[in-house]
């Protein structure tokens, strides 16, 4: 998906009330906001997504890092994922999964990616994260290391029960 067609699905997802207001450079979120980011987590727990809050939690709530608008969140409203498009599912269940991990109750294992980008300049690495994707931890791994809870099985349920 390109970033312009990324872009689209984003602001679909947001004039269907699905996820915040995407246009953000942050990851933190406002601390006037943890009443209503809480009642979003005690839903998720609801549809049996393994979350807490984390009031105060400075690494998660800090204004003094918030230019105009918060991180990019989902909203109440969750959408029937049998009414949208494959490229909006992907995009959703990017922004829940990112959600969930910061919210789990158990550290989330992150799948870690390094590349080499040679463009007639000196190389240079290239790092980047995709939370919830990594493989399961094998027998006698530390349960730390577990990943990211599911998002699909948790979206169909979901979608059955409305």
């Amino acid at each position: 998906m390109t970033p312009a067609e990324s872009m689209k699905v984003i602001q679909k997802l947001y004039e269907n009330g699905y996820i915040t207001y995407p246009r953000t450079n942050t990851e933190y979120l406002a601390t006037a906001e943890q009443k209503k980011i809480n009642d979003m987590i005690q839903q998720l727990r609801k549809l049996g997504y393994k979350v807490e809050p984390k009031n105060g939690a400075k690494n998660i709530y800090d204004g003094s890092k918030i230019e105009s608008h918060s991180a990019l969140t989902p909203t109440y409203r969750m959408p029937e994922t049998d009414r949208l498009t494959d490229k909006e599912k992907l995009v959703y269940e990017a922004i829940l999964r990112r959600f969930l991990a910061v919210f789990s109750e158990v550290p989330c294992k992150v799948e870690r990616t390094k590349i080499t980008i040679n463009v007639g300049v000196p190389e240079g690495p290239g790092m980047g994260e995709n939370p919830g994707n990594a493989e399961e931890p094998e027998a006698g791994e530390n349960p730390a290391d577990a990943e990211c809870p599911g998002v699909g099985e948790q979206l169909r349920r979901y979608t059955k029960m409305r």
